[in-house]
C-alpha cells in the first residue's frame, strides 16, 4: 500500500473513531483505543505509521450500551455491523463501517456482508480468575469458535478434508454452536470477576491474553492524532502484555501493512 493510500485510509479510520468516541461521550459509556491502535497512541500519538486498521475495546456492559446507542445515534454515512444488522456476518464482535466504501477481508470473500473500511470493536468478557482454569475456558471457547469459522467461510481454495469438515459442521443447525459459544463468553456476566479476556482476540495455547479489570478501566483520555480518544487505565501493563517491549521498533522489514486488495475511498 503506497503512502497517499495509506494516508486516505488513515483518515477514513480517524472519521469512525471520532463517530464512536462522540457516541460514547453522549452516553457516558467506557472504551478504550485498543491493540495496534493503543501502541500507536502511546508510541506515535496516532496511527502506527504502516498499521491499517483500528481497533476499540469495551467491558461487556459497556460494550451492549454502545451496541444499543450506536443503533439509533450513528450517522448516516456509517453502518454498524454486527450478526442481527448483517446476518452473513461471521464474528461474536462488531464493527462500524464507512458506507459508500470498499475495504474486503479475504475471510468474508463470497459473502454479500457490507466490506465497507471499518473500525472493529471488541468486547472483553469476565473469566475465571484461577489462570489455570481460564486458560482451560479460553481453550475450549477457541475449539468451538473453530467450528464456527468453518461454517462461514467461503474460501475459493481449500483441501478435499476441510470442504469435508465443512459440510459435516453445517449439518449441525446454526444456532447450536452460537449459543454455546455465547454461553462461554457471558459466563460470569452475574458474577463478574476481576479478570477479563477479549474472545475475538486470536490466541493460542503459546499465547493466552488475560487482563485485570484494574488495568483496564476506568478509562482514561489520550492525544491521538490531534483528538482526545479514551485508552485504557494501565496501558502500559496492557502493552507489556500484548507486545512485551512495546517501545521498541521492529525491524524495518516488518513494517508492513496487512491489506494488499483494491481500496475504494468515497
Amino acid at each position: 500500500m503506497n503512502e497517499e493510500v495509506l494516508k486516505k485510509l488513515h483518515s477514513a479510520l480517524l472519521e469512525i473513531l471520532i463517530e464512536i468516541d462522540r457516541i460514547c461521550r453522549k452516553y457516558c459509556i467506557q472504551y478504550f483505543l485498543d491493540s495496534g491502535t493503543a501502541l500507536g497512541a502511546v508510541r506515535h500519538d496516532g496511527f502506527i505509521p504502516w498499521d491499517d486498521d483500528a481497533d476499540v475495546g469495551m467491558v461487556r456492559e459497556e460494550y451492549e450500551k454502545f451496541i444499543k446507542a450506536a443503533s439509533t445515534e450513528l450517522g448516516e454515512q456509517f453502518f454498524l455491523q454486527t450478526r442481527e444488522t448483517d446476518p452473513q456476518f461471521s464474528k461474536f464482535s462488531a464493527k462500524i463501517r464507512l458506507n459508500g466504501t470498499y475495504f474486503p477481508e479475504s475471510r468474508n470473500a463470497g459473502t454479500e456482508i457490507h466490506q465497507g473500511i471499518f473500525v472493529d470493536i471488541f468486547p472483553f468478557d469476565y473469566i475465571n480468575d484461577n489462570k489455570e482454569k481460564a486458560i482451560a475456558e479460553i481453550k475450549k471457547s477457541r475449539r468451538l469458535y473453530k467450528l464456527w469459522a468453518l461454517r462461514h467461510r467461503h474460501p475459493k481454495k481449500e483441501s478435499p478434508v476441510k470442504k469435508l469438515a465443512r459440510q459435516i459442521i453445517r449439518i449441525v443447525p446454526e444456532g447450536v454452536i452460537e449459543k454455546r459459544c455465547n454461553a462461554l463468553f457471558l459466563k460470569y456476566q452475574s458474577k463478574p470477576t476481576e479478570t477479563l479476556v477479549s474472545y475475538s482476540y486470536k490466541m493460542s495455547g503459546y499465547k493466552i491474553l488475560l487482563f485485570q479489570k484494574k488495568d483496564l478501566t476506568p478509562s482514561t483520555d489520550i492525544g491521538f492524532e490531534g483528538h482526545s480518544f479514551q485508552i485504557m487505565n494501565n496501558y502500559d501493563s496492557y502493552l507489556k502484555t500484548m507486545y512485551g517491549d512495546y517501545m521498541q521498533l521492529p525491524p524495518v522489514e516488518k513494517r508492513v501493512c496487512h491489506f494488499d486488495g483494491e481500496i475504494r475511498f468515497r
